[in-house]
């Protein structure tokens, strides 16, 4: 037996060997080694902190996701997928021109050894842009959309906090132009409070998409306030009069009409809503604006639409005169008492001088003014006493004053 194991035995060691390498050659055809790329591997980000000691904020300029080679048998590679490796850039090996070497490694699993698998090129870097940290403090505004239901009208939209600090790189704080909460108001007709997260928007109205700002709330509440409608008159009221010898022509103002919104109970107390315009003593046409605002209860109305003021317009015109001569027979005495009698002691005629348009004065007469005096009460004596006319609508008579003087009569 001893000498079968050891009879050629250089041929046995041949074979074996032969054995082995047609082996090796036969596992290489039935699994041979191969190369395959993974693409969009995210790239984990560490020890971040160490850029916030020095007071600076970083956006990454390349590297955020690489693709790597991968090499190794057949029956390991196919079934690898991007999961199964991870990307680092550990910040705490940063150079001087702001790049973190990006390392990379598969994950251990049980279904291969790390050890077969082989990462070709790891030469990649993750660039980084640093910035000087800021924070500043911006109001927040209500963005609104939709319609609530016909007849009612948004009053109110308060954010609390109304007042926020956002963080972040001094460039990105800078771009801010605005900071929004919105809020849908689609067909409510009611009263309600929602939160919504703030967003910060550049000049041109976009969001600005940068991770890095850092708001010191997330949540705003909004208190938003739906009220009724209502349709009111408004009437403007001239105060005062014209200089002498002259008169309001024409009043014309816009609107007419105003919509307010407020509590149902509200609305029913408001009827129109009356406007006051001076024109005492003007001898020129006057136009003014004036704020509705100063003529209601803005705590329970509030104005709807862009229709918060009032143009208003006095035409003032020159008025025509003519003389009328009375006599004083023409003038009748009133309320005197039976006992006594008057003596109108102004001789000759009297010339009453009538003011107003060209067409009412064509028809003024003596008789048509109906000029008399009123005696009631008055004993006697002699008195000067205020001509009294009825010249009739848009007619100024210039007030006269004749002497009187009342007697007891004789029997």
């Amino acid at each position: 037996m001893k000498k079968v194991l050891t009879r050629n035995i250089p041929l046995k060691i041949l074979s074996l060997l032969l054995a082995v390498v047609l082996w090796v050659v036969i596992m290489n055809i039935d699994d041979p080694y191969i190369t395959k790329k993974f693409y969009n591997i995210p790239v984990l980000e560490l020890n971040t902190e160490v850029l916030d000691e020095l007071g600076k904020i970083y956006e990454v300029e390349s590297g955020q996701s690489i693709t790597i080679t991968v090499k190794g048998k057949r029956s390991i590679i196919e079934g690898l997928k991007n999961s199964d490796f991870e990307a680092t850039a550990n910040f705490k090996e940063k150079s001087d021109v702001n790049a973190v070497p990006i390392r990379v490694v598969a994950k251990p699993s049980p279904n291969y050894d790390t050890n077969d698998i082989e990462i070709i090129d790891q030469n990649d870097m993750m660039t980084l842009s640093l910035e000087e940290a800021d924070t500043q403090t911006f109001r927040v505004n209500v963005n609104v959309s939709g319609k609530p239901k016909d007849g009612y009208y948004v009053t109110e939209k308060i954010p609390n906090p109304n007042i926020i600090e956002i963080s972040g790189s001094k460039k990105q704080i800078q771009k801010i132009k605005d900071v929004v909460v919105d809020v849908s108001v689609e067909m409510t007709d009611q009263s309600f409070e929602v939160t919504a997260s703030p967003k910060a928007l550049d000049e041109n109205g976009y969001p600005i998409g940068d991770s890095k700002l850092e708001f010191q709330t997330k949540d705003i509440l909004v208190n938003v306030r739906v009220l009724p409608m209502k349709e009111v008159p408004i009437v403007v009221s001239t105060q005062g009069n014209p200089y002498y010898g002259y008169e309001v022509a024409q009043l014309q103002y816009e609107p007419k009409v105003v919509t307010v919104a407020g509590t149902q109970e509200d609305l029913d107390k408001i009827g129109y809503i009356t406007i006051p315009f001076d024109i005492n003593l003007r001898t020129e046409d006057q136009s003014d604006t004036k704020s509705l605002d100063d003529f209601i209860d803005t705590s329970k109305y509030t104005i709807v639409g862009n229709s918060n003021s009032v143009a208003i317009s006095a035409e003032i015109e020159k008025l025509d005169s003519k003389d009328v001569v009375i006599h004083s027979t023409n003038i009748s005495v009133d309320n005197l008492n039976p006992q006594y009698e008057a003596i109108i002691h102004t001789p000759g005629t009297i010339s009453l001088h009538v003011m107003g348009t060209e067409s009412k004065l064509m028809d003024v007469t003596a008789e048509k003014l109906q000029p008399s005096i009123d005696l009631e009460n008055l004993e006697p004596g002699t008195y000067s006493i205020t001509l009294n006319c009825t010249p009739g609508d848009n007619l100024t008579v210039r007030p006269v004053t004749i002497s009187v003087e009342i007697v007891k009569k004789t029997k």
